[in-house]
């Protein structure tokens, strides 16, 4: 499902953070999520400034609440290819990349315990940043299982984890108040692999 947005505001920069700017026009202040190479250029606040949008897609498709994402984001896909040549040397198997995502979780955000599509036999998440900015031991948590046992992964800006999406059962529980978190996503799959990849 799509949702049409507002394409282009101009005016007052009233918040930013890395993810996320608040702009002031003609009284209303717009909520805009951004990118962290968005983040970088802008001025400080108080200052006028002008942002395009572009459209986000909400899943709806897995029931995953609170979450707005980018199929193929373009600076997922950038270094999607490096980081098969990263994984070859992890994984028993040799491996191509089938698909990508970037990934906005909104406070509330809650993933259910589940294994992945066949498109997602060796995943990579990486946690690109959050509000308020959290660390290694405040991130929120996604949770791997092996051999019956969960294991809590926190990941700081920038840190990733390599897991078997088809193979572990992973979750998160219900992401705190007031928290929201933004993460790349890549998925591989075994070489001989003839299905679609997407």
């Amino acid at each position: 499902m799509s949702a049409s947005m507002i394409a282009h505001l101009r005016g007052k920069l009233l918040v930013k953070h890395p993810n996320q700017a608040i702009v002031e026009t003609a009284g209303v202040g717009y909520d805009v999520t951004i990118s962290v190479s968005t983040f970088s250029d802008l001025p400080d606040t108080g200052s006028e400034v002008a942002l395009c949008t572009e459209v986000y897609e909400t899943l709806t498709r897995d029931g995953v609440a609170a979450r707005v994402v980018r199929h193929n984001e373009p600076m997922a896909r950038f270094y999607h290819a490096p980081l098969y040549n990263l994984i070859s040397r992890f994984v028993p198997e040799r491996t191509k990349p089938s698909y990508c995502f970037a990934a906005h979780y909104q406070a509330g955000a809650r993933l259910e315990r589940h294994t992945d599509r066949p498109q997602c036999v060796w995943n990579i998440s990486v946690a690109v940043d959050s509000a308020p900015e959290s660390t290694c031991e405040t991130a929120w948590p996604l949770f791997i299982e092996s051999r019956g046992t969960p294991y809590p992964v926190r990941l700081g800006p920038g840190d990733g984890v390599l897991y078997s999406g088809t193979r572990n059962p992973h979750w998160r529980e219900a992401q705190p108040d007031r928290q929201v978190s933004t993460l790349m996503f890549y998925h591989f799959v075994p070489s001989d692999f003839s299905g679609d990849l997407d």
